[in-house]
């Protein structure tokens, strides 16, 4: 009887369900989406970076930058939301000209992270989305971190890739608007590379190279330890992911 004993013991605990304290999730929250999307009918990248306000009354408010096809947008958004004891969470956001979208995650019990996609038809899955603070300083982005590119080139006229970005390296931060870059490959260095903070905790990144200057749109969150962003140029549909080593 003691195998069956220990199984009855074992099963409730394999099968716990989350739980979450609703109270707890209203404030600031940086989010980037990165995947394919149908919406537009042939399947194409696309990524969008975020800054969103949920309020304790169901709302919420923000500004939200997509790159599709090669082409960088950004508008203020609102919209509602709801968050459930489950750690489920659901909201839809409308911009100034009427377009609407919608997204579903899971919640993190701490309430600090949400894994989660669009629910539009054809709509990118692949987002997670952390706090962030009410206020930053440039001096909030500061050390050393791990930082990540991918996506895509992708041509303006069609709007499909032409080539793949793939790096990682070693970015250092001063916190007065310095960076310093180093691939892991070695291959590739900048020490002039800078930031400037725009305002509730966003970041534009500019990384200059021989013959262009690559610029970035990015959220400061998780207290500084990251910061999630997306490139603004066109036909660039690239994210990036910075994480304090």
């Amino acid at each position: 009887m003691r195998p069956l004993l220990l199984c009855a013991l074992l099963m409730p605990m394999g099968y716990a369900a989350d739980v979450c304290n609703p109270a707890t999730f209203p404030g600031a929250y940086g989010f980037i989406l990165s995947g394919n999307t149908t919406i537009s009918g042939e399947s194409q990248p696309v990524v969008s970076v975020a800054r969103l306000v949920f309020d304790s009354s169901g709302k919420v408010s923000g500004t939200s930058s997509v790159n599709f096809s090669g082409y960088f947008l950004g508008n203020p958004v609102t919209g509602d939301y709801t968050v459930k004891d489950d750690c489920s969470l659901t909201w839809s956001l409308q911009d100034e000209f009427g377009g609407s979208q919608h997204f579903a995650g899971k919640l993190s019990p701490d309430g600090k992270r949400v894994a989660f996609g669009q629910t539009d038809p054809g709509g990118p899955q692949n987002g997670v989305m952390v706090r962030s603070s009410d206020r930053c300083l440039s001096s909030d982005f500061r050390g050393r971190y791990r930082i990540a590119f991918n996506g895509f080139i992708v041509d303006l006229d069609t709007g499909f890739p032409t080539g793949r970005i793939s790096m990682n390296g070693v970015i250092e931060s001063d916190g007065n608007t310095g960076l310093h870059f180093t691939s892991d490959r070695g291959s590739r260095k900048m020490e002039d590379a800078s930031y400037q903070l725009e305002g509730d905790c966003v970041l534009h990144l500019q990384f200059p190279l021989e013959d262009q200057t690559l610029n970035f749109r990015a959220v400061i969150v998780n207290d500084g330890k990251e910061v999630l962003g997306i490139q603004s140029d066109l036909t660039a549909v690239v994210t990036i992911r910075i994480r304090s080593e």
